[in-house]
């Protein structure tokens, strides 16, 4: 068995009338299997591919996700029209998955873009 070492690092300063916060957090996530892949993606809003199929994934996969490239990437889960994640170039996300259905993406344009990624149960 493999393990995930995820830590969140946030710090604010002066944001609001609130007080400054700082959150760090580690977490250690036991794993069995799971990588990272580098795909560049050319879907569009009508037609966006499948990045992880429901069927191969159990509930609780986590999933993580970087914008590797220079076009705003739209990640869907199942059929449905709307888009539930937007990432920008640099960003990403790190999220556990009930994978009740597919995770879908597309680009904001049919230029396409890298998108780095992995699935880990």
């Amino acid at each position: 068995m493999a393990t995930l070492n995820a830590t969140s690092y946030i710090e604010g300063k002066n944001l609001t009338s609130q007080v400054d916060f700082l959150v760090d957090y580690t977490k250690q996530i036991a794993v069995t299997q799971g990588g990272i892949v580098r795909d560049n993606i050319t879907a569009v809003s009508g037609a966006p591919q499948t990045l992880l199929a429901n069927a191969d994934y159990a509930e609780g996969t986590k999933v993580y996700l970087k914008n590797a490239g220079t076009i705003d990437l739209y990640f869907r889960f199942g059929g449905v029209s709307t888009d539930y994640v937007k990432i920008a170039q640099g960003e990403w996300a790190l999220f556990p998955w009930k994978a009740a259905a597919d995770l879908k993406v597309y680009a904001a344009s049919g230029a396409g873009t890298l998108l780095e990624y992995g699935a880990f149960q």
